[in-house]
């Protein structure tokens, strides 16, 4: 792994990272918003179109930045393993790293806009992309980030 997992060079952050044919969404929300259930449903979306959906990081990923991308690995302690509500730690398949090209941060539906301005999140002086879903509708939600990120 290049040491990128090693805490010591990347960040722990609290969020759910998914790669979806190879690119990277961060999803960013309080506990209990539904980012690992948003993270299956956009999984299903990509193997429902014939395309590749994985997990890379439940709960916290560490995030490294490297020559001007920010990528996202699992710790190692809970690599391959997403809780699902009411059921538990489930091994889930997964990939060991990907370059986030979108943060999806999960809001109650009444606080995102109708049709707002793009807007960017900077992360170690990286800035990238970031739309605001609704927290705990995944139908919703995987439409308009599989819509932002041309898939629908």
């Amino acid at each position: 792994m290049n040491g990128r997992g090693d805490p010591k060079i990347g960040t722990n952050h609290h969020c759910t990272v998914v790669s979806l044919n190879g690119i990277g969404v961060m999803l960013t929300g309080a506990s209990g918003s539904g980012k690992t259930s948003l993270a299956f449903s956009l999984i299903e979306s990509m193997r429902a179109r014939d395309g590749r959906g994985l997990l890379v990081a439940d709960d916290q990923a560490i995030l490294v930045p490297e020559n001007g991308a920010l990528l996202a690995t699992a710790p190692p302690t809970i690599k391959g393993k997403a809780e699902v509500y009411g059921l538990g730690i489930v091994t889930v398949p997964s990939c060991d790293e990907v370059q986030i090209r979108i943060v999806a941060q999960l809001l109650p539906a009444m606080e995102i806009e109708r049709l707002p301005d793009s807007s960017k999140i900077s992360f170690a002086g990286i800035d990238i992309p970031r739309i605001d879903v609704p927290s705990n509708d995944d139908a919703r939600a995987t439409r308009m980030i599989l819509a932002k990120l041309g898939m629908l």
